[in-house]
């Protein structure tokens, strides 16, 4: 029971990490975006 909820609580924080690095590269591109649109 405990090793059942260890590998959902696994797949809970690989779902965190995924959202955290589509969270960066958004911020990534929006960044590129405003220093593209300073630059034209």
């Amino acid at each position: 029971m405990g090793w059942e909820e260890t590998r959902i609580g696994d797949k809970l924080s690989k779902k965190r990490e995924i959202l955290n690095l589509i969270k960066q590269a958004k911020h990534t591109l929006l960044n590129v975006d405003s220093k593209v649109g300073a630059i034209n």
